[in-house]
């Protein structure tokens, strides 16, 4: 017969035993599960939400919800500036890397989800009136590109925008907002 304080020890080790078992066990599928979510994730690429290249943008005109448009074009390699306000014989000097920026945000941009295919009342995505319309002309095609952003998601993690010609509506990321929507004053020469 086995005396008892060999048994408890006995008990002791087999139960440390069972409860590593469980944990290796409970490792082991959380370390599968999460490998298969990353393989999910990988195998689809993110979805660019417009294909044009920034080094082939040759204007683009911003058009914010208050009524306020402005057209930054790209004359001899500088960018300038043309509004109502100033007359197209003056255009003033934009801010290069300001310029630069807003090109990348918007060329580099990649849809978040697809929330609608063919949604049918733009005004509950803030879409109709946009809170900003983006119109790109470029030199490769496609030659017109036209982006509608809209309001914030209710979480306030994404933000609707709408591709011109394209039905669905799909959201962005946050930091878009404050990348995308800018005014003349975010992208003039302050040195002019």
């Amino acid at each position: 017969m086995v005396a008892p304080a060999m048994k408890r020890r006995y008990l002791n080790t087999l139960l440390a035993i069972a409860v590593l078992a469980v944990m290796w066990v409970g490792f082991t599928y959380l370390d599968k599960r999460k490998s298969r979510g990353a393989a999910k994730t990988e195998s689809k690429p993110a979805e660019k939400l417009l294909a044009l290249d920034s080094g082939h943008i040759q204007a683009f005109t911003l058009k914010a919800r208050d009524g306020a448009t402005f057209t930054c074009r790209r004359e001899s390699g500088k960018w300038m500036l043309s509004a109502p306000a100033t007359q197209p014989s003056n255009p003033l000097p934009a801010d290069q890397s300001a310029v630069s920026s807003f090109l990348s945000s918007l060329t580099t941009a990649n849809l978040d989800e697809v929330v609608d295919p063919r949604p049918s009342n733009l005004k509950d995505y803030g879409l109709d009136p946009p809170a900003e319309t983006v119109e790109v002309s470029s030199d490769s095609k496609p030659q017109q590109s036209t982006l509608i952003l809209g309001d914030e998601t209710p979480t306030g993690s994404g933000l609707y925008a709408k591709v011109a010609g394209n039905p669905r509506l799909v959201t962005l990321a946050s930091y878009l907002k404050s990348s995308l929507e800018k005014s003349l004053l975010d992208l003039r020469d302050k040195r002019a």
